[in-house]
């Protein structure tokens, strides 16, 4: 989808939705291969897609009308009937929270609708396996999916902001994920990293993050899965405390604590910690992000609830350590299925 929505054209042909296949391959990344700048992540992803078990990878096809009209482009150009001109991608993070990702259009059938009909396709499928919500991420400039979510109900329920270093300064590669291991080794030293054992208080620690500002601003919302956001649940942070993903520090005397969770596979394929969630006090977050090496660490960037009631009065000491808020904002929208 691109920043501003294209001029809309009207469209006497049919669009017919299907489940990808592996040879549509070929058809599909011809038209996502270049999205951002000679860049986008579809050929990464495909075979994660199209064997995805439980989620749904769809594909929209050109059909001529039953009245007779053929396909045509957005300049009128013939387009041969049967081919793949959008695609998008269900992923059920949960057994009732489904991700929408990967709406992508062809460039040439942009404004004729074809999302809309995707769109309809995706809630329906949505549906079918079982999820009451579901959700996508864009950005707050990108009005031409912010529009298509809004046709069918999905709205914004908040805002996210990144702070620290850009994309473009990340490391990758093996030193970047033996940074990775050592920060998590010298956490687990310097008793910041929660032991396995620590899963059986796993209810207390969740009664504090649920009452926490930052995490209701948050909507409840954690990023386990990048770029994909999903309810944080008591169990689901046990399981994250035994797999060695949730590092916190206090409450101290004052009951003052911070607990930050990360993906230990996803930081292992970033080559930095990649931050799931961000919570607590904001001084004792500043502390437990100083103990980790600031931004210039292997915690590179963090992304928090825009406003982020854990930056009040805590905003300058956050950015002493590097974790300076980027320009734009993401936006999540939600529809809950009836």
């Amino acid at each position: 989808m691109t920043d501003t929505a294209p001029a809309r054209i009207a469209r006497a042909w049919f669009v017919a939705v299907r489940r990808a296949r592996p040879d549509d391959r070929e058809a599909v990344l011809a038209f996502t291969t270049h999205t951002w700048d000679g860049w986008d992540y579809i050929a990464e992803v495909w075979e994660d897609w199209v064997t995805d078990p439980v989620g749904a990878f769809l594909v929209a096809i050109a059909e001529p009308a039953p009245a007779g009209e053929r396909p045509v482009d957005r300049s009128g150009d013939p387009i041969a009937p049967g081919r793949i001109v959008a695609i998008t991608h269900l992923r059920m993070l949960s057994a009732t929270e489904a991700w929408v990702e990967g709406i992508r259009v062809d460039p040439v059938v942009r404004g004729m609708d074809i999302a809309t009909d995707l769109q309809t396709a995706v809630l329906d499928a949505a549906r079918a396996a079982g999820a009451t919500i579901v959700r996508y991420v864009t950005g707050t400039r990108n009005e031409g999916s912010l529009h298509l979510g809004a046709r069918h109900g999905l709205l914004p329920v908040g805002y996210w902001r990144f702070h620290g270093r850009s994309r473009e300064d990340e490391r990758a590669g093996p030193e970047g994920r033996a940074a990775v291991e050592s920060a998590l080794a010298r956490a687990e030293a310097d008793g910041v990293l929660l032991p396995p054992s620590a899963a059986a208080d796993a209810d207390r620690w969740f009664a504090r993050i649920a009452a926490d500002p930052t995490f209701q601003a948050g909507h409840g919302l954690y990023e386990h899965r990048s770029w994909a956001a999903q309810a944080l649940t008591e169990a689901r942070l046990a399981d994250h405390i035994r797999s060695g993903e949730v590092l916190a520090l206090g409450p101290d005397a004052a009951g003052h604590w911070a607990l930050l969770i990360v993906s230990r596979t996803l930081s292992i394929e970033e080559g930095e910690l990649w931050p799931a969630l961000l919570v607590g006090e904001g001084g004792q977050v500043v502390r437990l992000l100083d103990r980790l090496g600031g931004a210039a660490g292997p915690l590179a960037r963090v992304r928090l609830p825009d406003p982020a009631p854990l930056l009040d009065g805590h905003a300058s000491a956050m950015q002493h350590l590097g974790y300076l808020p980027h320009e734009g904002c993401t936006v999540i929208v939600e529809k809950r299925l009836g």
